[in-house]
């Protein structure tokens, strides 16, 4: 399997029939409106947050350890798909995740 180049844009993306948000990578140039950068990820969560509440969908995070609140883009090991996380400032190696729906 060939792993894909990690995008440095990400595209928010309402999937209806699954009933949440998610991310995909997208080009730089991609028109603007749900494009955001991949290190702008404070205002990617905020926009997320806001259109989940807007169209009643539920916003899924990975999150590291409990307390943590700094949203973090991060990437699928195996094909780099973009996700979105919830990390502490003091994150320590090697911790488990799990989502929180």
């Amino acid at each position: 399997m060939i792993k894909s180049p990690r995008p440095t844009h990400v595209r928010v993306i309402v999937a209806p029939k699954a009933g949440y948000l998610k991310l995909e990578g997208c080009a730089p140039d991609a028109p603007k409106g749900t494009v955001f950068a991949v290190e702008d990820a404070k205002a990617l969560y905020a926009f997320m947050q806001q259109k989940g509440k807007e169209l009643k969908r539920d916003l899924k995070v990975w999150v590291a350890e409990k307390g943590a609140k700094i949203p973090e883009v991060k990437f699928n090991r195996y094909d780099n798909s973009p996700y979105m996380a919830l990390v502490t400032e003091t994150r320590t190696p090697g911790t488990t995740t799990k989502v929180i729906l």
